[in-house]
């Protein structure tokens, strides 16, 4: 298979699971709202939404050669924390304790992800230089474009507000 038609198809399938899930988390909370719901929903949507913000970035970095920007890398630091250790925490029973130290990490990584976006966009000004710190890729750049608004750093903050969702209603019962 070409690489370009697998990249495509790679893109399409991520942005369709990327907002697929905005939805159902959105679903979710709203549901938890009115009814009482088992942990186990919680837990493994959870689970799933920390696997995709983990493997993911790493399927566009090592399958598909782009490496990230400064940007991105600092999303990272935001999400990947909370990605290796939400399984743990359930695990160990112990979510309900992270998930305030979680919810600012997230919330940190929306922030820039949406800095970033607009800077794709043009609607920031560009003030990180940055081929400064070693990375190739500019921030500004776009390098995936889904469904003609749908870009790495959209997904990700979509992504974290959707995990944020996930954890307000888990919270709430």
């Amino acid at each position: 298979m070409n690489i370009e038609i697998l990249f495509k198809v790679t893109n399409i399938m991520v942005g369709s699971g990327v907002l697929l899930g905005l939805i159902g988390a959105t679903l979710l909370y709203y549901f938890s709202l009115k009814r009482t719901l088992p942990d186990w929903i919680f837990h493994t949507i959870l689970i799933i939404f920390s696997l995709g913000v983990f493997i993911l970035p790493q399927v566009y970095e090592q399958i598909f050669g782009l490496p990230p920007c400064y940007l991105c890398w600092l999303q990272r630091i935001c999400t990947w924390p909370v990605a290796i250790l939400t399984p743990l925490a359930i695990y160990r029973k112990q979510l309900k304790l992270l998930i305030p130290y979680f919810s600012i990490l997230l919330s940190l990584g929306t922030v820039i992800g949406l800095y970033h976006y607009s800077l794709q966009f043009g609607v920031a000004p560009v003030t990180i230089a940055c081929g400064a710190v070693g990375q190739s890729v500019s921030c500004g750049g776009i390098e995936v474009l889904v469904f003609d608004f749908l870009t790495i750093p959209l997904m990700a903050v979509i992504a974290n507000v959707s995990v944020l969702l996930v954890y307000k209603a888990y919270t709430k019962k």
